[in-house]
């Protein structure tokens, strides 16, 4: 008897640590899948905004006064650097 309920609480516990892994596994992969919709959607909005940027002046110029706020580590202005001379167009000083 003392084996039998031995062999269904080893059963119990292996089949515990199972579903525990399987649930790492889901949790893992849901999360993945958060991250690629979040940075899919940051690629979308960003493309949207560098091309509303291209055709309007103003919004070009609020554009690059918000970045040069946000954006303030070395490395991420590098990244971002030629942005600034694709998308802001440069004014002219009559147009001051």
């Amino acid at each position: 008897m003392t084996e039998t309920k031995l062999s269904k609480l080893e059963r119990l516990q292996k089949r515990k640590e199972d579903i525990e892994k399987q649930l790492k596994v889901l949790e893992a992969r849901e999360k993945q899948a958060a991250r690629k919709k979040d940075t899919r959607q940051k690629i979308i909005i960003g493309a949207a905004v560098l091309a509303h940027a291209a055709v309007d002046k103003n919004f070009s110029k609020l554009l690059q006064d918000v970045i040069k706020k946000a954006v303030t580590e070395e490395r991420n202005l590098a990244v971002i650097s030629d942005l600034f001379t694709e998308v802001v167009p440069v004014q002219n000083p009559e147009e001051k």
